[in-house]
């Protein structure tokens, strides 16, 4: 806020006021945005912990703020339920998902959305070992 404030042409003293009453009204906190954003994200977007904490610092949060949302919104869900839930879609997509290129494609993809590079190579294991059996 204070930035796109500056960046508007008010003085440092104007908005250095105005961000003091707003916080003390309560209506700036960055820890609730985060929270409520990052919860958001991963019910809409279904973004890993990586991408969201990213996502929150380009919006200007903190990075402890950031990882921690990130961390608890994901934890909500857990991260390999996350990554087999946007895999599911992406495997009925994907001609040869079986063949080293394809499950380097699909791991990619995985971390490309936020999820950590381990739990990605996990879920698309079981995710193609699954998709095989139906």
């Amino acid at each position: 806020m204070v930035e796109k404030l500056r960046a508007r042409g008010f003085e440092e003293v104007e908005v250095n006021s105005a961000v003091s009453r707003l916080s003390r009204l309560g209506y700036i906190d960055d820890r609730e945005y985060a929270r409520n954003w990052a919860t958001g994200i991963v019910e809409r977007r279904r973004y890993g912990p990586v991408r969201i904490e990213a996502e929150l610092r380009r919006r200007g949060i903190q990075r402890e703020t950031a990882r921690r949302a990130a961390r608890e919104a994901v934890l909500e869900v857990g991260e390999e339920t996350l990554a087999g839930d946007i895999l599911k879609n992406r495997l009925l997509r994907t001609a040869s998902p079986g063949d080293r290129k394809g499950k380097d494609r699909l791991v990619n993809y995985l971390v490309r959305r936020g999820i950590s590079p381990g739990t990605a190579v996990s879920a698309v294991e079981e995710g193609i070992k699954n998709h095989g059996e139906h």
